[in-house]
Order: C-alpha cells, then sequence, then structure tokens
C-alpha cells in the first residue's frame, strides 16, 4: 500500500493492463508532464463492472507485468489494491481510500476518450467527481464533449496500441516485442501467457 504523504498531485490509472504495453506508458508519462503530477499509481482491476469476462493473465502476472514495466520510472508506483478488493472493481471505493490515505492529495483519475459515454454509469458517479478529476487521454475515433470534471490532454499523438491486439498476436505467433517492454515480453514468453489451449488453472499457477 502506499503510504501517507502530503500535498501531492496524484493520478490513478486503472485498468486490467492484460498486458501493459507502450500505450499506457507513453499516456503515463504525457499525463505526468502536461498535468504536474507528482505520482502515478498504476491499479490493476480484478474485473470492471463493464466487462463480462475475467483477464486472460492471472493477477500475480499482470502485477509483475506492470512492476516490471515502471521499474525505469521514479515516479510511477504499482498498487494492487482493487486485486485484494472484492470483485469487480468500482472506482468510488479506490478514490475513497486513497483520499484518507494522503493528508494532503489533488487526485485525479486517467482514462481514455474511448471510456468518457460510460462515465456516468460508473457507481456512485456524482460521488466520484467530488473526489476525482479524470484526465482524457485522447483516442482516435473518440471525441468528446468537455466537462468541468474532465481535463484533457493536448491532441499531440493518439495511441493505437491495444492489450486484446497484442493477446492475439502471441496466440498467432506473430511479434509483438515492438508493442511492450522487453522485460514484459520476456514475462510473457518465459511463462507462456496468452497461448492457445492455457486452462485457467496454467494460467494462474
Amino acid at each position: 500500500m502506499i503510504r501517507n504523504m502530503s500535498a501531492q498531485r496524484i493520478a490513478i490509472f486503472g485498468g486490467s493492463f492484460d498486458p501493459i504495453h507502450h500505450g499506457h506508458l507513453i499516456s503515463a508519462m504525457d499525463c505526468l508532464e502536461q498535468m504536474a503530477l507528482q505520482k502515478i499509481i498504476f491499479m490493476p482491476c480484478a474485473r470492471s463492472p463493464f466487462k463480462t469476462n475475467n483477464p486472460i493473465a492471472s493477477a500475480q502476472d499482470r502485477l509483475e507485468m506492470i512492476r516490471l514495466a515502471i521499474k525505469p520510472f521514479k515516479n510511477f508506483e504499482l498498487s494492487s489494491f482493487e486485486l485484494q478488493s472484492p470483485a469487480p472493481s468500482y472506482s468510488i471505493h479506490t478514490a475513497k481510500t486513497f483520499q484518507k490515505l494522503f493528508e494532503q492529495i489533488e487526485l485525479f483519475w486517467i482514462i481514455g476518450s474511448d471510456q468518457v459515454q460510460e462515465l456516468p454509469r460508473w457507481k456512485e458517479f456524482a460521488e466520484l467527481i467530488k473526489i476525482v478529476t479524470f484526465i482524457v487521454v485522447p483516442r482516435a475515433g473518440f471525441p468528446f464533449e468537455k466537462k468541468s470534471y474532465l481535463r484533457s490532454l493536448p491532441i499531440s499523438r493518439y495511441i493505437d496500441i491495444s492489450s486484446s491486439e497484442i493477446r492475439e498476436r502471441v496466440k498467432k505467433n506473430l511479434p509483438v516485442i515492438h508493442l511492450l517492454p522487453s522485460a514484459v515480453f520476456r514475462y510473457i514468453k518465459k511463462h507462456s501467457i496468452y497461448l492457445p489451449n492455457k486452462t485457467d488453472n496454467e494460467q494462474k499457477a
């Protein structure tokens, strides 16, 4: 768990991270620099309330892949809070917990513009936007109407990398080394993650 610190601009970056890739890291660094953040906390979820399927990789594997990916970045941290909470993962519970953890905090939440339309459906949304400001990372084909609780990054680049694409390429034995950190690539290869015919028990072993 992240220890209590004061007077910080902190962003939570939630998602399945199944697996984490260069797009996640580029988006996080853009947010850190352009929003003058002190810290970004990567928060893998157990299961999104808007997804019916569980992540393919186990919680332990996703945590380790994130740890490897963010190791070179001093302002990036990893939290297993949502993985240790009952599924599905609700942002309001996370936000309230982290609000209590820090004496003084300006809390942000990083999302893609493809998620903006779903925001009003998030659990206790009216309460959530009193606690966090959403930083919206642009996604091609997903324009959005600006709101007071949204901060958009300048549209300097679109990052067209997805975890689902990486999983499919691994299944088809296509190269993925260019899409994610080399340490994550080696971990996926070593543990045979995302290969076809892997059972749930094998994935969690």
